[in-house]
């Protein structure tokens, strides 16, 4: 059974999807999340310097967020939830896209 944190992206998903096989490919192969969070990646990576890779972002949010980019979406989510205003920028940036897309 998925977590309550992966719902958004399977919204997300359901969104950008015509049928369950599309719908399938994508989920299994973090398609919708791979894009949302490079495009989160290219929002925040000047604020993180030359130093840091979005690996080493995703490390930074939790070790859980680097298993995969859907993982990624769900950690950043927790982390808004317990941490508010101090949570990660790259976590603020995920959810912000994520947020937006799936109004």
């Amino acid at each position: 059974m998925r977590s309550e944190e992966h719902i958004m992206t399977d919204i997300l998903i359901i969104k950008n999807n015509d049928g369950v096989d599309a719908m399938r490919h994508d989920r299994y192969n973090h398609v919708t999340s791979t894009k949302l969070i490079e495009e989160a990646w290219t929002v925040v990576k000047n604020e993180y310097g030359d130093n840091l890779s979005i690996r080493n972002a995703q490390k930074d949010i939790s070790e859980n967020a680097t298993k995969t980019e859907s993982e990624t979406i769900s950690e950043a989510l927790v982390d808004i939830f317990s941490n508010g205003e101090n949570a990660k920028l790259f976590s603020k940036a995920i959810i912000g896209i994520l947020d937006e897309r799936t109004r």
